[in-house]
């Protein structure tokens, strides 16, 4: 019985700690990130000429 009782709160315990993580999960893109988002639906949108289309500035 205590095994039972000690496998119910383990599970219970795991079920807890899924749900919280999966409430308390955020995603956040650097801007370096959002801009390649960006980028990559431009390149989609135009028929792929995006890149060719643009004066490209290096930086560093």
């Amino acid at each position: 019985m205590k095994k039972i009782l000690f496998s119910v709160a383990v599970i219970a315990t795991v079920a807890i700690a899924g749900w919280n993580y999966q409430q308390n999960k955020e995603v956040e893109l650097s801007d370096l990130a959002m801009e390649n988002v960006e980028a990559l639906a431009n390149w989609e949108g135009d028929g792929g000429n995006y890149y060719w289309s643009r004066e490209i500035d290096c930086i560093g």
